[in-house]
């Protein structure tokens, strides 16, 4: 079982851990209700974004872990905690501690196995991945100049931001030979543009350098430069 720490308000995230009785707030159902951590059972609870819950419920959910015991809002009995409880974040919670942000007593009580995600730009098949999310059924191939767009760009949403790309790109792209760069994104053109930019604006700038050497020769500035007199003038016609 799974909850987001960050998605829910903090006056109902006691509740949804702890669970409450038909008495403890207004609105209440009758009966009460188990909370996650009870409901789990002898299972495992996922507590997702932990970095962003409430300090006031990170006590009790200190207690409760170290004592084993659950006790629902608006009662006073206990009952056994039997779930093995994983937390995620993508804060730093070593920072948190020392801002007074997050308690220190329990990190140290959730910090057993630790387990680092690495982001998308990091990982070491991201290339694969690419590919994997881009060869899919009724997606045209994906043309070498995206793949290399795909690839160098640094993917700041990591695979949720790679799998919406790709499922806009093969929207964009269906029915076309292949996905090109001008099926990308902007973030992801722009990329592209600005990089074809400085190579022509690099590539002139060799031109002009040789040319000025030659004294304005193009015969001998082109066979410097190993390109004949006719892809010369046609680069000095592009400036």
């Amino acid at each position: 079982m799974a909850i987001n720490c960050a998605a829910l308000p903090e006056s109902l995230i006691e509740a949804e851990l702890f669970g409450y009785t038909e008495v403890s707030f207004t609105g209440a159902r009758k009966g009460g209700a188990m909370g996650l951590l009870e409901s789990a059972g002898d299972g495992i609870l996922l507590l997702d974004e932990i970095g962003d819950m409430p300090l006031a419920l990170q006590s009790r959910l200190l207690r409760a872990l170290q004592e084993r015991q659950i006790t629902r809002v608006g009662s006073t009995s206990t009952v056994a905690l039997k779930a093995h409880v994983i937390a995620a974040t993508h804060k730093d919670l070593a920072a948190l501690v020392s801002s007074g942000g997050f308690r220190e007593d329990l990190f140290y009580r959730l910090d057993g196995l630790r387990v680092a995600l690495p982001a998308l730009e990091q990982r070491l098949d991201k290339a694969q991945l690419i590919d994997s999310f881009f060869q899919r059924p009724g997606f045209p191939p994906l043309a070498a100049e995206a793949r290399q767009q795909l690839q160098a760009y640094h993917w700041p949403g990591n695979l949720r931001q790679l799998e919406n790309v790709a499922r806009l790109v093969g929207v964009l792209a269906a029915g076309e030979p292949c996905i090109g760069v001008q099926h990308l994104p902007d973030a992801l053109q722009g990329q592209a543009v600005a990089g074809a930019r400085n190579l022509a604006d690099a590539t002139q700038a060799v031109i002009e350098r040789v040319l000025l050497a030659h004294a304005g020769n193009v015969s001998a500035a082109a066979k410097e430069l190993g390109i004949s007199r006719t892809t010369l003038y046609k680069r000095l016609g592009k400036a």
